[in-house]
């Protein structure tokens, strides 16, 4: 895995298209199983990148996606996560 957000690999055209059908089979995914798990039907945005740019899949619209983006962020740099990040490192 990447350490920086300038040693990223470059998808290619293809890898670019597989990527998003992937999220694309995700997100209903992502949506039955936090229902499931909740018993509610939860906002989700589904995040990665490659060097040229991101892919997301979510449940909600850009502007209601961007500003739980931006209230995470806030978050982070104050360190004020209540649950910790579950990350795999490749």
């Amino acid at each position: 895995m990447s350490k920086s957000a300038n040693d990223l690999p470059i998808l290619t055209n293809d890898e670019r298209l597989k990527l998003q059908e992937l999220l694309c089979t995700l997100a209903p995914l992502i949506d039955d199983l936090t229902e499931e798990a909740t018993g509610q039907c939860l906002p989700f945005i589904l995040l990665t990148w490659d060097g040229n740019g991101t892919f997301h899949a979510s449940n909600v619209d850009k502007d209601f996606a961007s500003q739980v983006m931006r209230m995470q962020l806030d978050r982070w740099s104050k360190q004020q996560d209540v649950l910790p990040t579950i990350a795999r490192q490749h």
